[in-house]
């Protein structure tokens, strides 16, 4: 569910849906999505002031909360193309 839940809220942020990438990760603990997007689409996710990405981690969490899990959000910075 968080997962469709982090697409469906991504891909409508960004100007490109295609390069979305998510990938998850099963801790013993804790579940872990890790969020790439494209670099120019970096600064709609981050938002002013970081809200954006903090509302969707929150969001997140209390989806987590909702299924007795520990669900985290992070957003990884794209590799620069050299």
């Amino acid at each position: 569910m968080a997962e469709k839940f982090i697409r469906f809220c991504i891909t409508n942020i960004v100007e490109n849906p295609d390069a979305v990438s998510l990938e998850i990760k099963e801790d013993p603990d804790a579940t872990r999505y890790q969020l790439t997007v494209h670099s120019d689409d970096m600064k709609r996710v981050i938002g002013r002031g970081w809200k954006t990405i903090r509302a969707l981690q929150s969001l997140v969490r209390i989806i987590g909360i909702k299924s007795d899990k520990k669900l985290f959000l992070n957003l990884v910075e794209p590799c620069s193309p050299q």
